[in-house]
């Protein structure tokens, strides 16, 4: 019986030794800029923001899986209409002739706390 359950707990010890695979990042070239009329300045959030989304594009499946050698991107912010603590990232491929790939357009949203949604989308 101890044999037993010495053999369970080093299955579980073992079980939990193992570490999750470490996400792998993919480098890119962002260029933001703040919309017509933003002022960028009184948007407090902006620069949390844009690491998090800079961090979260990096790893999502369609940049990972992107042929694009050198994936750069142009990106426009700004308020949200809805709530002016809301900040709406737009993000295209600065190569317009990749507008049909998956990883081409996105929109992301970042709150005052940091919290990003990104979506990746063909103007579909």
């Amino acid at each position: 019986m101890s044999a037993a359950l010495l053999v369970v707990g080093i299955c579980c010890l073992s079980g939990c030794a193992q570490r999750q695979p470490e996400v792998e990042y993919r480098p890119l070239q962002i260029h933001w800029t703040a919309a017509p009329g933003q002022d960028e300045n009184s948007m407090t959030n902006k620069d949390l923001c844009v690491i998090k989304i800079t961090s979260r594009l990096m790893s999502e499946k369609p940049v990972q899986a992107s042929k694009v050698e050198n994936l750069a991107y142009d990106v426009v912010f700004g308020r949200t209409a809805e709530n002016a603590e809301i900040l709406e990232f737009n993000g295209v491929c600065e190569d317009l002739s990749l507008a049909n790939q998956p990883e081409c357009r996105w929109y992301a949203t970042c709150d005052e706390q940091g919290d990003v949604v990104v979506k990746f989308n063909n103007g579909d």
